[in-house]
């Protein structure tokens, strides 16, 4: 149960002044979320160990969002002056390879070409 209380305090709100904010689908989603999941391990014994790794990566997941970004972050290619040779080499590559394809281009496509 430490792990238990540990998710409980972080989602305990702050005693200090109340200014009603207005929550987004989201959040309100994981607030429901993380209380269910805690309420289940409360109010349970569970001994399925892929149940409680699913619901102990689901939590982490919760908190993880940082983290997910930093991991997102690393399979991103940056376009900026350094490398606009590459971006350039890439849209001449793509033309190519459109240029194979028995498909006309849309209008917009063609502007951007």
């Amino acid at each position: 149960y430490n792990f238990i209380n540990a998710v409980k305090e972080l989602e305990e709100p702050p005693k200090e002044e109340e200014v009603e904010e207005k929550k987004t689908p989201e959040e309100v989603f994981r607030k429901i979320l993380i209380a269910t999941i805690v309420k289940w391990a409360e109010e349970t014994q569970i001994e399925t160990p892929k149940l409680v790794r699913e619901m102990f990566s689901l939590l982490v997941r919760q908190y993880d969002s940082v983290g997910e970004l930093v991991r997102a972050l690393e399979k991103t290619y940056v376009i900026n002056a350094k490398t606009k040779n590459d971006a350039a080499l890439m849209w001449v590559g793509l033309s190519q390879i459109r240029a194979l394809l028995p498909v006309q281009m849309s209008e917009e496509e063609q502007g951007l070409m």
